[in-house]
């Protein structure tokens, strides 16, 4: 998704959100649940366009690679989210 303020040429920040359940594989049940969420500095859309879009791509990679440690790291339980 985006977020963007109300302002001439606002910046627009990136950011992605990952619902981690982990079930008891027996029976389904649900052992635990957290929402892991990512967001990206702000750029003015103009910056995000440039190089067509390049930018998002690498920002989405970035915040693709940050969920994923979180997820192991939810599901092994080293750290609890903030």
């Amino acid at each position: 998704g985006t977020k963007a303020a109300w302002l001439p040429n606002p910046p627009v920040f990136l950011f992605l959100d990952a619902q981690v359940s982990l079930r008891r594989a027996a029976d389904g049940v649900v052992l635990h649940t957290r929402t892991a969420t990512w967001m990206s500095a702000g750029r003015p859309v103009t910056a995000w366009a440039v190089a067509d879009g390049e930018p998002v791509r690498q920002e989405l990679a970035r915040g693709i690679q940050y969920l994923a440690e979180r997820i192991v790291d939810v599901l092994f339980l080293l750290r609890p989210f903030p």
